[in-house]
């Protein structure tokens, strides 16, 4: 309903290109990572497969953390760490 912030990787910024919170920030990382590896943010209370509300620490902000699978492989188990 307000600004929209994304990111791949990295801190998410809105179109004007201000950044979220150090605080919120630390909520928000570890769910990106789940994402990221393949999670279901149901699993970790989340409103769907690919979804979290998340309400800042200082409680003035709610987040929906909404993800989209871009189809690319997992960097663990695409075999990016193997040695050729």
């Amino acid at each position: 309903m307000g600004d929209t912030y994304t990111c791949t990787y990295g801190c998410p910024v809105n179109r004007d290109g201000y950044g979220i919170c150090s605080k919120t920030m630390m909520m928000l990382y570890p769910l990106m990572e789940a994402v990221r590896s393949g999670g279901d943010l149901e699993n970790v209370g989340g409103d769907g497969q690919y979804t979290k509300t998340i309400v800042c620490p200082d409680g003035c902000i709610i987040f929906r953390l909404t993800a989209k699978p871009l189809g690319n492989p997992n960097f663990h188990r695409g075999g990016f760490w193997k040695e050729p």
